[in-house]
């Protein structure tokens, strides 16, 4: 079968200032402090993950993941993060994942976006959508809004 590009984009509005979201958004190697179900990850060699190239791995299960940083723009409130071949819910394949994390302001709060492409057959394609657009993005970018929100109140009252 033949794959094609397709494309998923979440997004979702905190009552919190986009530096506050970047700060947690924008670690590369701390998605463990926003979506607590994944385990913490480490970036190979001890570099920063903050450099193009920066390559984070996460070990779970005896499986182990590896995203690249591909971009990084911290003054933008953008980064993006590649993965050469992966597979989700143990059966869908996808090649050629490209996500991009990124927070605007938007008045007092801030919109923070989860989107990515990747290429898939259309059957795997469908299930990769619903997988990355539900169980990863929304989930995630909901757990996102939680901490931030959080974090946000308490700094509100120091």
């Amino acid at each position: 079968m033949k794959s094609s590009l397709h494309r998923v984009r979440r997004e979702i509005m905190i009552r919190a200032t986009a530096d506050q979201v970047w700060d947690l958004l924008g670690d590369f190697n701390g998605a463990h402090r926003w979506q607590p179900w994944i385990p913490q990850s480490e970036i190979d060699g001890g570099a920063d993950g903050k450099q193009v190239g920066d390559m984070r791995v996460f070990r779970s299960s005896g499986r182990e993941t590896r995203e690249t940083l591909t971009a990084y723009d911290a003054q933008g409130k953008m980064l993006a993060y590649s993965v050469p071949d992966a597979v989700f819910a143990g059966r869908v394949a996808i090649t050629d994942y490209l996500a991009i994390l990124s927070v605007e302001s938007v008045g007092a709060k801030a919109r923070a976006v989860w989107e990515a492409t990747f290429r898939a057959t259309e059957v795997d394609a469908a299930h990769a959508e619903s997988v990355l657009g539900g169980d990863i993005y929304e989930r995630g970018l909901r757990s996102l809004r939680e901490v931030a929100e959080r974090e946000s109140s308490k700094d509100a009252r120091s």
